[in-house]
């Protein structure tokens, strides 16, 4: 739904998880009965909360699977259920509007009820030990009889399955307990693979395509070399660092930059591959220690539908463990003064101190 980056990580920051940054990521539909969602695909943990068929297969997408890999790619998608019986159902979508001779799951990333009328529906669980997963196998057991009305509610832990015209046979003919097996599979259209994916939210344009700026980047309302404030997900080419890139605009401080631009400054950050997300009043970043750190176009931080956040899972430790100066570059003014600051982090990376004192300065005798 609908909160701003900073609300969410200070709502969800405990010790031992640590939602020490945050950033706004997809654009958000604004029109009934999805206001607030997500505008293209978003997974979390495993399970698909929104997935726009009409629209996702044609932008840029950012993906993290469980071992951390990032791709930025375009998602091409399909949804089986196997039956007991071992008979294959194709599914038409996730989440999203049903439509006559369709059949869709709603699960409770999508909200507590289905939002339809005139369906058949019913209850699904996750079978014992298994768990939501994208591109493997895993198991459902129906719960209960169908139900014709629609609207049904989706409960914490379930889902619902839902029909309309030639596809409600699909639901009629479930029995309390079968168990089924579910693939969904997405296959990452650049790369051609399909990764056990974890993560993943939309975006608009891949700006950066391993290493090589995209000059076709653009969409229709917004053009290649059009100036706006922007957000921009990538990684390094072995992908052990992911980079979240952020230019303010609209302002008299910054007119913002073009998507050839926006590629430019993510190589230079060292990407290999780089996606323009959500721009303009959206672009957000904040961090625990030091809040908003950027200037929003808005005047003020904007609510969004999804952002990403970097999240350290480790023990609570105040210890400074190192040190580093709080200005990446210094001009030395002459015959000026100038007084270094130093941020403190502890042996696990995380900041813990915006001024930290007592630091000795040395430099050779000769300088």
């Amino acid at each position: 739904t609908v909160e701003t980056p900073s609300s969410i990580a200070i709502r969800k920051n405990a010790p031992g998880n640590y939602y020490y940054a945050s950033c706004n990521a997809d654009f958000y539909i604004t029109w009934d009965p999805y206001i607030g969602n997500p505008h293209r695909c978003c997974y979390m943990d495993g399970q698909i909360a929104m997935f726009d068929d009409d629209e996702a297969t044609n932008y840029g997408h950012f993906f993290i699977d469980y071992d951390k890999n990032m791709w930025c790619d375009f998602p091409k998608q399909s949804w089986t259920m196997t039956r007991s019986s071992g008979a294959q159902v194709s599914l038409s979508h996730i989440n999203h509007d049903l439509n006559d001779n369709q059949l869709v799951l709603y699960n409770e990333l999508g909200g507590h009820w289905t939002k339809t009328s005139n369906a058949t529906e019913i209850r699904v669980r996750l079978a014992d030990g298994e768990r939501w997963a994208i591109n493997r196998p895993f198991k459902m057991v129906v719960v209960g009889e169908p139900v014709v009305g629609g609207n049904m509610q989706v409960r914490p832990g379930e889902a619902v399955l839902s029909a309309k015209g030639s596809r409600v046979d699909d639901v009629l003919s479930l029995t309390d307990g079968e168990e089924l097996t579910m693939l969904f599979e997405t296959r990452l259209a650049n790369y051609d693979i399909k990764p056990d994916l974890k993560e993943a939210s939309g975006g608009d344009v891949i700006i950066l395509d391993r290493g090589v700026t995209a000059y076709t980047a653009g969409r229709f309302i917004n053009a290649r070399d059009a100036y706006n404030p922007r957000t921009m997900f990538g990684y390094n080419e072995d992908r052990s660092k992911m980079v979240w890139g952020l230019v303010d605009g609209r302002s008299a401080r910054s007119s913002g930059c073009t998507y050839t631009q926006g590629a430019d400054i993510m190589r230079y950050a060292g990407c290999y591959d780089a996606v323009n997300v959500d721009g303009g009043g959206s672009s957000t970043m904040f961090m625990q220690q030091l809040g908003i750190v950027n200037d929003p176009s808005d005047g003020h931080e904007r609510a969004v539908s999804n952002s990403l956040h970097a999240v350290l899972n480790q023990p609570e430790d105040n210890t400074i463990a190192e040190i580093r100066f709080v200005d990446w570059s210094m001009k030395f003014p002459k015959y000026g003064i100038y007084t270094p600051k130093f941020y403190g982090y502890n042996q696990y990376g995380l900041l813990i101190d915006t001024d930290v004192q007592g630091v000795t300065l040395s430099c050779p005798e000769s300088l």
